[in-house]
């Protein structure tokens, strides 16, 4: 099929952060329809800027330690093929230092009210000094995830 991605192909060339895997009692449309809402809404930012259909610009604030520090983030569609898979792209910064991480979301369905959903967020590209983050970021991602599959849940009910 066209345009399909490979879930195991989603993390080639990149250092996995998390991932997530879970059965939603609903048909894979109604979950499609809610995914991208629900990422936005899971999202912990301030200041959102919607730049085009695709892009968004936000403030993300972490608490490391005992101290919250602000990153800038952006987030763009990147890839998506309708009712199967999203894939995104997260830009962060703080001053000279960067990273990227790419999110896949993979649904399949399992029979006519379940859907599979799969999730992974692997690191693309970062300074070396964001390296030390990574630990800060697995957990971030790992939150994130479970914040979108409890909404979910909630909504499609």
């Amino acid at each position: 099929m066209t345009g399909v991605i490979d879930p195991a192909g989603a993390t080639r060339g990149t250092h996995l952060l998390a991932s997530s895997d879970y059965v939603l009692r609903a048909p894979r449309q109604r979950v499609w329809d809610l995914l991208a809402s629900t990422i936005i809404q899971c999202m912990p930012v301030e200041q959102m800027e919607i730049v085009d259909d695709s892009t968004f610009k936000a403030l993300l604030k972490v608490r490391i330690a005992f101290v919250e520090i602000p990153f800038q983030i952006r987030v763009r569609a990147t890839e998506i093929d309708p009712i199967a898979s999203l894939g995104t792209s997260v830009s962060v910064s703080k001053g000279g230092m960067r990273f990227s991480i790419k999110v896949w979301y993979f649904l399949s369905q399992i029979d006519e009210d379940s859907t599979a959903v799969a999730s992974t967020a692997s690191l693309e590209g970062s300074s070396g000094l964001m390296w030390l983050l990574r630990n800060q970021q697995r957990k971030f991602a790992r939150q994130m995830f479970e914040a979108i599959r409890e909404n979910l849940e909630r909504n499609c009910s």
